[in-house]
């Protein structure tokens, strides 16, 4: 009970971040493209989203799913090493962030939640 409570928390608070992170993204993208949305109202958007391919019930379900993620996942992919290659000749050299305990905690705080989601693995 209480491993199966703690795995719970845990994607629950990956879930958030994600979906925290998702909507701040789409926030300053559209507010950039000049149509300034409410960062709320991109969570409510999201969640509304996500929420109907979640209710699947076995991996076997959601092959639709993976498809939508390997499609998106290849497109970003395209896109940043386009960009990159086309940023790469006016780009000044990269400066690291200064090394500090802030940093640092950003950076395993990034690390933790970016692996957050592996006790969904052994399920799939």
């Amino acid at each position: 009970i209480i491993v199966s409570l703690s795995i719970n928390l845990t994607l629950f608070g990956v879930a958030v971040v994600y979906l925290l992170l998702a909507s701040e993204n789409l926030h300053q993208l559209v507010k950039n493209a000049g149509k300034d949305i409410s960062f709320c109202i991109w969570i409510l958007i999201i969640a509304a989203v996500l929420c109907p391919p979640s209710m699947l019930g076995t991996p076997s379900d959601m092959s639709l799913v993976a498809v939508g993620a390997i499609v998106s996942t290849s497109a970003a992919c395209i896109i940043i090493v386009a960009n990159a290659v086309m940023d790469s000749a006016d780009a000044p050299p990269a400066q690291p962030p200064p090394l500090d305990a802030i940093n640092s905690f950003m950076a395993f705080g990034t690390i933790c939640f970016a692996f957050g989601g592996h006790p969904i693995f052994l399920t799939l």
